[in-house]
C-alpha cells in the first residue's frame, strides 16, 4: 500500500519523525510524481532519487502561528528579523468568505508567506490554496527553476496543494496557512507574489476520519475514498483537512478535462466543480510585489571558497551564509576512496553541524540536507552537499562539520542523540571548523 511505502521511506531518510513535513512532501513526489504537468512552485522541492538523495532533518509541522515563530522556534527572534517582517492588511472577500495576507519575509535567499482564509458563512466552506512567484527579470525566472527540486526547494503548510481542502465552519471560521522559496543568490529585479483561494459549497455531508493524509495521497478509485463517495460524504479529520482525489467523480471529470487539453493543476481545480461534488463560491486573489534589493545583508557570509584537506577527503566549502531568515551551506566532497559510493550511500559523505560548544545544530534549525554526484574534480569523484535551515543564533559563533559515515540512526533516536554519537567516534583529522566572527 501507498502509506506502508511513504512509512518505509520515511524511516529511511528522515533522522526524526517529529520534523515530518519536507520529508513528506518529498516522499510523496518521489511515490507519487505528476509528470511534467506538476506544479513546482506550491510543492516542496522534487527528488530524482538516482540524481538528488535527502539527507537531512525535514521542515517541523509547525503549529505556532507567525513567520518569526516558525524561524526561531521559540528563541527571541533577531532584530534585524523584526524589522524584515512586513505586516500587510492587504485583503480580499466575496460571498462571506475572506483572503488576508498577514505578513511576508524577504532576506537574500529566502521568501516566507503567511496567509489566512475566514467565513461568515453559516454552513460548511472548502477551499483550496495555491501560490506562484513571477518576475520582472528573465534571468530571475531561470534562477528560480533552478532553484526548485535542488538546493533550495520550496516549502508549505500541508493544506497548501496536492488536492487538500480546508473546511471552516461556526467552530473553526479561519485557517492560517504559510509558504516559502529559497533561491540560490538573490534575484535582479522585483517578485510578484500570488497567493489563490478558491471557495467552495457542498451537499455531500461532513464526517469525521482520524488522518486526511489517506485522502489527499489516495489513488484513483481507493476503497476509503469510495466507500465515503457512495454514501455521500466529505471526510473531514481534527486539522479540518479533507480531499477528494480517490472519488471516481473527480477522477472521470478530471481525464475529461485533461483529455480537453486544460493544464494540469486548473484541470485539477475544475474537476472539483466538474465532478458535481462542489459548487464554487468564490475566487479570491491576492498580489504582492517585493523588491529584494530591500533585503539587509547577511550577518555573516564566506569571503570566497574554502579548501580543507581531512584525513579522508577534501571539502571545498563554497557557501556559508547567516541570513535575516536562512543559513545556507554549500560544499564539495572529495572522497580518497570512492569506488564503493553509489546513489544509494552518498549519505555518509555528508556532514553534520555542531556549534563552539559541541551543540548539534542541524536539528535545532531544521538543517534540510542535499547531496548529488557533480562533476570530476582534478579526475577524481566529486560529491556537491547543500544545508538549509532557519537562521542561526547570534551565540552561534563557530560551525564544526563532522562526517556522518556510517553510523546509522537507531529506531525512534531523537537527531540530536544520534548527531552525539556521530561525534563521539569521528576522527579529528576528518573535521573542520569554521569561525562566525
Amino acid at each position: 500500500m501507498l502509506k506502508d511505502d511513504y512509512r518505509k521511506l520515511f524511516d529511511s531518510i528522515s533522522p526524526d519523525a517529529a520534523l515530518e513535513q519536507r520529508t513528506r512532501r518529498e516522499i510523496m513526489d518521489m511515490l507519487h510524481p505528476k509528470g511534467k504537468h506538476r506544479n513546482r512552485l506550491r510543492r516542496a522541492a522534487c527528488i530524482a532519487a538516482a540524481a538528488l538523495l535527502l539527507i537531512g532533518t525535514a521542515l517541523a509541522v509547525v503549529r505556532a502561528s507567525g513567520i518569526l515563530d516558525r524561524l526561531f522556534r521559540g528563541e527571541a527572534p533577531s532584530r534585524q528579523a523584526q524589522e524584515a517582517v512586513v505586516r500587510d492588511s492587504m485583503q480580499v472577500s466575496k460571498n462571506g468568505v475572506t483572503l488576508k495576507l498577514d505578513e511576508y519575509l524577504f532576506d537574500r535567499n529566502t521568501l516566507h508567506l503567511g496567509w489566512t482564509v475566514s467565513s461568515e458563512r453559516e454552513g460548511d466552506v472548502f477551499y483550496t490554496s495555491s501560490y506562484s512567484y513571477c518576475y520582472t527579470s528573465p534571468g530571475d525566472e531561470i534562477l528560480s527553476e533552478e532553484s526548485i527540486g535542488g538546493a533550495y526547494g520550496a516549502y508549505s503548510s500541508s493544506d497548501v496543494g496536492d488536492g487538500a481542502l480546508v473546511q471552516l465552519d461556526g467552530a473553526q471560521p479561519s485557517h492560517s496557512s504559510y509558504a516559502g522559496y529559497g533561491y540560490k543568490v538573490m534575484p535582479e529585479g522585483s517578485i510578484n507574489t500570488r497567493v489563490v483561494i478558491h471557495a467552495y459549497e457542498t451537499d455531500f455531508a461532513r464526517t469525521d476520519v482520524e488522518d486526511a493524509f489517506e485522502l489527499i495521497y489516495a489513488d484513483p478509485g481507493d476503497p476509503a475514498s469510495l466507500a465515503l463517495e457512495n454514501a455521500r460524504q466529505i471526510g473531514v479529520d481534527p486539522d479540518h483537512l479533507t480531499a477528494v482525489n480517490g472519488y471516481n467523480a473527480y477522477n472521470e471529470a478530471l481525464q475529461r478535462l485533461l483529455d480537453g487539453g486544460m493544464d494540469w493543476d486548473a484541470a485539477h481545480e475544475a474537476a472539483l466543480t466538474e465532478s458535481g461534488i462542489f459548487r464554487e463560491l468564490a475566487v479570491l486573489e491576492l498580489n504582492v510585489d517585493i523588491d529584494p534589493g530591500r533585503a539587509a545583508e547577511p550577518r555573516f557570509s564566506l569571503d570566497g571558497a574554502r579548501s580543507y584537506v581531512l584525513a579522508d577527503a577534501t571539502v571545498i566549502l563554497k557557501t556559508l551564509t547567516i541570513d535575516t531568515a536562512s543559513t545556507i551551506v554549500e560544499y564539495d566532497v572529495i572522497p580518497d576512496d570512492a569506488s564503493g559510493v553509489t546513489g544509494l550511500n552518498a549519505l555518509e559523505l555528508s556532514y553534520l553541524l555542531f556549534d563552539q560548544d559541541g551543540k548539534p545544530l542541524d536539528a535545532a534549525y531544521m538543517m534540510g540536507a542535499y547531496g548529488r554526484e557533480t562533476d570530476p574534480i582534478d579526475g577524481k569523484r566529486a560529491f556537491a552537499f547543500t544545508h538549509d535551515g532557519n537562521p542561526l543564533s547570534e551565540a552561534v559563533t563557530a560551525i564544526t562539520f563532522v562526517p556522518r559515515g556510517r553510523t546509522e540512526r537507531r529506531e525512534d533516536e531523537p537527531s540530536d542523540d544520534y548527531a552525539l554519537r556521530v561525534k563521539a567516534v569521528a576522527d579529528a583529522e576528518q573535521c573542520f571548523t569554521v569561525e562566525i566572527r
